[in-house]
């Protein structure tokens, strides 16, 4: 079940939203590697699988309190994990140095079934849908080496979204969405109808070493062309689905950095 919980930390608040965003993935990998260490989140970490999960960035809530989202992608086991990894409230935490305190459990703001995104997708398929991509989002680029695109195609977007779905979702469910198919479909039948935003930079750090990343930040919306639907109107469950998805999995690169959370607005 894709869930997102919200940690809160009492401590100094960060002058730069994305200084602890290497710090935020360290934590939530040792809380489950506390809970579980032959867990496959912690398997997959060593390697370039996808995780099981997201990170927000660490924002100020008060004078003295901050906090993150973490969405959770599996069929609920760590949901159970992390609350037993993290330990007691008033533990402490050590991000770049800097020393925080639990505030608390971790509070479920968000959760919804494989199964309803599955059947609500099908009972009330969309035509269009309009997302908010809340910090700089890129997907990666063709080829052999690892490069940002911070554009706005929905091809990009969807793959990004159906490639998470097919490596987090439990196996009853991966025959629901092909990656070649929905691929074909968005690039055949999806355009952007409208955006509003553009591309923000900021800094991330690899060994000590300032890596920039460049993403959009801003409101798009895509639509199914009228021919499309008209031909494939099945197609718009698979890409229902994928858009009800969008706010837990992020979209693009460095999600368990806090690039690409998500939002998926009303019409």
């Amino acid at each position: 079940m894709p869930s997102i919980h919200h940690i809160e930390l009492t401590g100094a608040i960060p002058t730069d939203l994305y200084a602890h965003a290497n710090g935020l993935r360290a934590l939530v990998t040792r809380w489950i590697a506390a809970a579980a260490p032959e867990h496959p989140a912690i398997v997959q970490h060593k390697g370039q699988a996808t995780k099981p999960y997201t990170i927000s960035p660490l924002y100020a809530e008060g004078a003295q309190t901050c906090g993150f989202d973490l969405a959770l992608l599996d069929d609920g086991e760590l949901a159970q994990l992390i609350p037993e990894g993290i330990g007691r409230t008033g533990a402490a935490v050590t991000l770049g140095g800097q020393a925080y305190q639990l505030a608390g459990a971790p509070k479920a703001v968000a959760a919804c079934s494989w199964d309803e995104l599955v059947v609500g997708a099908v009972n009330a398929p969309e035509q269009q849908w309009a997302f908010e991509l809340v910090t700089p989002t890129a997907t990666s680029g063709k080829g052999k080496y690892s490069k940002q695109c911070p554009t706005l195609t929905p091809e990009s977007y969807f793959i990004s979204w159906a490639y998470r779905w097919t490596t987090c979702v439990p196996a009853r469910y991966q025959h629901i969405i092909d990656l070649t198919t929905v691929e074909a479909w968005v690039e055949t039948g999806v355009a952007v109808s409208c955006f509003n935003g553009g591309t923000v930079g900021i800094d991330l750090f690899e060994r000590g070493r300032r890596v920039p990343f460049i993403g959009f930040v801003g409101q798009v919306m895509f639509r199914a062309l009228p021919e499309f639907v008209e031909q494939t109107p099945h197609a718009l469950e698979t890409l229902t689905a994928l858009a009800r998805f969008a706010p837990f999995c992020g979209t693009g690169k460095d999600a368990m950095r806090g690039m690409g959370q998500t939002r998926l607005l009303t019409l």
